[in-house]
């Protein structure tokens, strides 16, 4: 409600008082860490993402989130050994392979070579795999096959109807998840955006770690909302 009237600093209180009491909840932590992006205060949206890593482990997004946010704090090391921990999980996430060759190369590591060629490979096993799901999906049997997926769903979305308020299954309105995708979508555009500023600044004049935290550190943060 907040958020379509453009009070974002009423939502974040919002948000912040629905995490105390649901802590699991993903469209909350999404908000909350999407907030501080857009705030530009990256250490403190790791700390909810990691926590989403937490509750989803086999959704890489939230581990390339925490990544994407140490880049842009400045802890370059840091987020190449992110990359490099996703990576070993999900050998073809493309997006990753991506990042891993950027960070190589950017720190003048021989490994970039080595993730070119696997970003090469990983890439045509994509396209190889998006013709074959095109191709799959243009033969005979594959409108029976839309129409169980479509029951399938609503029989899921029924089966959320009767989760408590709050629950991390429990979806509250279309209109509330596509408003909580569009907004770590403007996150994430926020972080791919300043990459370009923050490779001059590396290659400028590096920055470290303390150094990113004098930057927030006249900030004060309700400590009851931050991730255990």
């Amino acid at each position: 409600m907040f958020e379509s009237e453009g009070d974002k600093q009423q939502a974040f209180q919002y948000h912040s008082d629905s995490y105390r009491y649901f802590p699991s909840n993903m469209e909350i932590i999404q908000k909350l860490g999407s907030y501080f992006i857009e705030s530009q205060m990256f250490e403190e949206a790791i700390k909810f993402f990691e926590r989403a890593a937490i509750i989803q482990p086999n959704q890489v997004k939230w581990k390339l989130m925490v990544a994407a946010c140490q880049r842009r704090s400045g802890n370059y090391q840091q987020a190449f050994e992110e990359y490099k921990a996703i990576h070993r999980k999900f050998p073809d996430d493309v997006e990753c392979l991506r990042f891993l060759v950027r960070l190589c190369t950017d720190l003048g590591l021989k490994e970039a070579s080595e993730y070119a060629a696997k970003l090469k490979k990983a890439e045509k096993a994509k396209e190889v795999k998006i013709q074959r799901t095109a191709s799959s999906g243009s033969r005979p049997g594959s409108r029976r096959s839309s129409g169980r997926t479509s029951r399938d769903g609503s029989a899921s979305s029924l089966s959320n109807a009767s989760l408590p308020l709050g629950s991390p299954r429990q979806t509250h309105s279309g209109h509330s998840l596509s408003t909580s995708a569009k907004t770590l979508n403007s996150a994430q555009k926020i972080l791919e955006t300043d990459e370009s500023n923050a490779i001059n600044d590396r290659q400028g004049r590096p920055k470290t770690a303390s150094g990113n935290r004098d930057e927030f550190e006249d900030e004060d943060l309700p400590p009851e909302i931050l991730p255990d």
